[in-house]
């Protein structure tokens, strides 16, 4: 019996182990996803304030705070928070605290809530 390779034979051939490669390359894959993840909290915001506000010009952050709609936000809030603008936080350091920090026009307010768990404390609990 002659065995007759064919070009329709070679590419079939030639399709089903690139199919078997993929399959094994994806499970590999999700297995070290699944296994890097595993055990991983991941939190989502319950509920996300957005809202422009109109504010006199030379404004301090201090007094948006005190805006009757921002005060009930932050009472909603049970945690320790952060005041941020623009995703850098006021905290004195690098950017002034909040009561010297002047609005200039298109400025996003953060309000942060505290982490329960740290990062890397975190990390470093999975490392082991």
């Amino acid at each position: 019996m002659k065995f007759k390779l064919t070009l329709g034979l070679i590419l079939g051939t030639t399709l089903v182990i690139l199919l078997i490669f993929v399959a094994a390359l994806i499970a590999v894959i999700d297995y070290r996803v699944t296994s890097k993840l595993d055990g991983v909290l991941w939190t989502v915001p319950a509920k996300i304030y957005s809202r422009p506000l109109e504010l006199a010009e030379g404004s301090t952050v201090d007094e948006l705070l005190e805006i009757d709609d921002v005060k009930q936000v932050l009472e909603s809030q049970n945690v320790d928070y952060k005041i941020g603008v623009n995703g850098e936080i006021l905290d004195g350091k690098f950017f002034p605290v909040p009561k010297k920090y002047r609005l200039q026009e298109g400025e996003r307010v953060e309000i942060y809530n505290a982490l329960k768990v740290d990062p890397k404390d975190n990390r470093k609990k999975r490392a082991l």
